[in-house]
């Protein structure tokens, strides 16, 4: 089962010209379930949350990152 994300990230204004915060949102496209994240970990623990909310128990459980890149 496929599922879609959508990643936004951007950087919060800083006082003095620096560079800010980055800041974001994560969206699983298919339930309009999103959060707000404030680093890179946070993206990837709400991706794994959702993958396994809907992977039937035998993917879940399988022990294989299943990464792949798509095929064009």
């Amino acid at each position: 089962m496929k599922q879609l994300f959508l990643v936004e990230l951007w950087r919060e204004p800083a006082a003095g010209g620096r560079a800010g915060s980055w800041r974001g949102i994560v969206k699983h496209v298919e339930h309009d379930d999103e959060r707000y994240v404030v680093n890179l970990s946070d993206v990837s623990a709400f991706i794994a949350h959702r993958i396994e909310a809907v992977a039937p128990p035998d993917e879940a459980d399988s022990g294989s990152d299943g990464i792949r890149t798509p095929r064009c």
